[in-house]
């Protein structure tokens, strides 16, 4: 992992953001053999445990992208200096005024998350097994979707901006 953090920059912050993801990884394969019950076939994990793995995982990763995309440590540090001190409850209104579909769709992706693995299986089963214009219509709506979100602004690919 930290041989990763080399390869995408030579900056320490990417090194840093490549040892958290080792770092935590290494957590979960401990935590994984630890609770032999996780790996057992056919076995939901409880919800509260799902619940917290989501979190958890959902904010470590958006903590190592902080540093990813920061130009130095000073300023990943002042990031998260302002996400801490300068939160402003008022505007949130606002912030869903402006976002609707975004807010939308983050909150379609948590709900998702704990659907039952029964409801994933049942997905997949009709999408292999529909006919060819229904997995063709499925398709064309979500390049339509995609379209519709994208932003207007092209977006450089990430790596030619380091």
């Amino acid at each position: 992992m930290l041989l990763g953090g080399l390869w995408h920059g030579a900056s320490w912050q990417f090194v840093f953001w490549r040892a958290l993801n080792g770092t935590s990884l290494a957590i979960h394969k401990r935590v994984m053999e630890s609770f032999k019950s996780f790996k057992t076939m056919g076995y939901e994990m409880k919800p509260w445990r799902r619940v917290l793995g989501i979190l958890l995982t959902f904010h470590l990763v958006c903590f190592g992208w902080i540093f990813f995309r920061a130009s130095s440590f000073e300023n990943g540090w002042l990031v998260l200096e302002q996400i801490f001190t300068s939160f402003h409850p008022e505007i949130v209104p606002q912030f869903f005024a402006g976002y609707k579909m975004v807010c939308f769709f983050i909150l379609l992706g948590y709900v998702l998350h704990f659907t039952p693995e029964s409801w994933e299986r049942k997905a997949y089963q009709w999408s292999t097994s529909a006919p060819l214009l229904a997995k063709a219509a499925v398709f064309t709506l979500m390049i339509i979707l995609v379209m519709q979100l994208k932003s207007s602004d092209v977006q450089p690919f990430i790596y030619f901006q380091f």
